[in-house]
């Protein structure tokens, strides 16, 4: 098997998913805001005469709080994968450098110790 990874477009895909892992970010938290808003606006409900026991309000702040764990995690885990991929290709790149320094050693190791070819024998 032949692997050969081309490492800028690694970097250009890592690049792409890093763009779009933060308009995720920044999605998530605005539907956060939005989930904040309505959880103010539901103090207005009231049951049984108390405010602050609203169940849409309840609702909504443990919805809130699930929904801000989720979005944590999923961006910690793209996050890592992209950091994989990044160093996975690092590794690589350094192990192509490593392999061409072998190789040249070696070449130098046998022509220096090649038997020089003999034009007059005779000598």
């Amino acid at each position: 098997m032949h692997w050969d990874l081309n490492t800028d477009g690694v970097s250009g895909v890592l690049a792409r998913v890093d763009e779009q892992a933060d308009g995720l970010s920044q999605r998530a938290r605005t539907t956060l805001d939005h989930l904040d808003t309505a959880h103010g606006a539901a103090r207005g409900l009231i049951v049984g005469g108390i405010a602050e026991r609203s169940p849409l309000r309840e609702a909504l702040a443990e919805f809130s709080v699930r929904a801000a764990d989720v979005s944590e995690a999923l961006r910690l885990q793209v996050d890592a994968c992209a950091d994989g991929a990044a160093r996975a290709t690092a590794a690589y790149a350094v192990g192509d450098v490593i392999m061409e320094q072998w190789a040249e050693r070696a070449g130098r190791v046998a022509s220096d110790s090649a038997i020089p070819f003999v034009l007059n024998p005779g000598r």
